[in-house]
């Protein structure tokens, strides 16, 4: 068996727990725009930024729409 230095590459994940992983490595946080629903980045240090940090969530997927 291959050793998988960094747990990169060896199994599969499903979006949000890569994207999480994937942002983390990156300190970068992600939000979706209120109006057109597009993924925006969070100014470093920001409120929503150390607020999505604290709680592990780097990445936010897709709210319900109406």
């Amino acid at each position: 068996q291959l050793a998988c230095p960094l747990d990169l590459g060896c199994h599969s994940v499903g979006l949000l727990t890569g994207m999480n992983k994937f942002l983390k490595q990156l300190d970068v946080t992600f939000r979706r725009d209120p109006t057109n629903h597009r993924p925006r980045i969070n100014k470093h240090d920001s409120v929503k930024d150390k607020e999505q940090k604290s709680s592990g969530n780097f990445f936010v997927p897709d709210a319900d729409r109406d």
